[in-house]
């Protein structure tokens, strides 16, 4: 009587004694919710101790206590449920209340520990050796793209902020010349000062409304991630662009900030996205690289966006390498490093071609990273023998001051 299903077509009474009083429960074919969902009303001429079961068929009787007896049915009386006040016992314990499971979701760590069961290991016997060599070529593909996509994001906030910076200094360039022939600079430096101002505040508007994790730098929070702590939209699409406009905006709005630190969280979000091939922001699942949306798979991947965020911003594929494994990473194997090394070259190639072909040098190569200092001349400008002794000395330097911070 407990499902649904097999509510009979007859109506039906039950009683029983229950803490001194009989109470009976009725169910029916006109009754469209199961009998937990119907009221126990007290029933009439029953003893304590006995149970009352009555159908259209006749019962047994199972013992002295309870007594199953027979009494006809009332097909043209409609019968009534009235919902319980009380409800009864469960069999099983209480579910997790939903709003204690979100909070548990929103602040639970991740989950980097494999948990190598007899499921699990026989799962992984199933899949013979070309699954397994195509699961590869997958991870090498995905830091293929990470590298692409970050290169390419890379030259669009160097490009971008070229033009709207030049596009400032051009117009109060404009209003100095104009107002200078007049005797007076007064005007110029307001302008300057209020467009720097409005862009700024523009860029901090975003950040503290729409999406609040994407303020600083980002490398704390991806050094949290790396080491299991799981911060909420932390690696979102929403974050990247929120974050790719915020250094945008700053940069031109002349704040100290540079764009080589957020590259580093930039490059994480972005090795998140395509290593789970599906975007939460965007609400859309491609169906694509499901076999790597483990927390263990996503931190490598992260690892490896991280670094290519470092050489894309600093030209260094090898300082990008060790960034993620010094800094950021908890885990590291060989096969790991391969694989960031292969996202942060392919990373600093991307950035040099591109921002190489929009600067007119396509062949040249001569913008390793964000980071430039233009172009010199090796006859007039070039290093000397005389200067390698003075190189050797700023290395022991600053190698004794490390070591020096480092014992105390």
């Amino acid at each position: 009587l407990g499902q649904r299903n097999f509510l009979p077509r007859r109506n039906v009474a039950l009683r029983w004694e229950h803490g001194g009083a009989v109470l009976k429960r009725q169910v029916g074919a006109c009754c469209a919710k199961p009998p937990s969902a119907c009221s126990l009303l007290p029933l009439r001429g029953a003893a304590p101790g006995q149970m009352s079961f009555t159908s259209g068929q006749p019962a047994k009787r199972a013992g002295p206590s309870p007594v199953l007896q027979e009494r006809p049915a009332r097909p043209h009386r409609p019968v009534r449920c009235v919902p319980q006040e009380t409800e009864l016992p469960r069999p099983y314990p209480n579910e997790i209340p939903h709003n204690e499971k979100l909070l548990s979701l929103k602040y639970e760590s991740l989950d980097y520990d494999n948990s190598e069961n007899q499921l699990f290991l026989e799962e992984e016997r199933r899949i013979n050796h070309a699954a397994f060599r195509t699961v590869e070529i997958k991870r090498w593909v995905i830091c293929a793209m990470i590298g692409i996509l970050t290169g390419l994001v890379a030259c669009f906030i160097d490009i971008v902020v070229e033009n709207l910076a030049g596009l400032k200094y051009r117009v109060v360039k404009d209003n100095i010349d104009k107002f200078t022939e007049k005797g007076g600079l007064s005007f110029s430096l307001l302008l300057w000062a209020t467009l720097n101002a409005s862009v700024v505040m523009v860029g901090s508007v975003i950040v503290a409304f729409i999406e609040p994790v994407a303020a600083g730098s980002g490398i704390p929070q991806i050094k949290c991630y790396l080491n299991g702590v799981k911060i909420p939209h932390v690696v979102r699409l929403k974050t990247l662009v929120i974050k790719v406009c915020g250094v945008i905006l700053s940069v031109v709005g002349g704040l100290a900030v540079g764009k080589e630190g957020p590259m580093i969280h930039s490059g994480a979000v972005i090795a998140a996205g395509i290593s789970q091939g599906r975007s939460t922001s965007l609400k859309r699942d491609f169906k694509i690289f499901e076999y790597f949306r483990r927390d263990t798979e996503k931190r490598d991947f992260v690892s490896a966006g991280a670094a290519a965020g470092v050489s894309a911003a600093f030209g260094a594929p090898v300082g990008g390498v060790l960034f993620s494994l010094e800094e950021g990473a908890s885990f590291w194997n060989q096969f790991l490093t391969w694989r960031i090394f292969f996202a942060s070259m392919i990373s600093t190639f991307t950035l040099n071609s591109v921002l190489s072909v929009y600067h007119g040098n396509a062949w040249d190569l001569s913008s390793p990273g964000l980071i430039n200092f233009g172009r010199f001349d090796n006859e007039k400008m070039g290093y000397t023998i005389q200067e390698i002794p003075i190189f050797i000395f700023m290395g022991v330097v600053g190698k004794s001051s490390a070591l020096s911070i480092r014992l105390v």
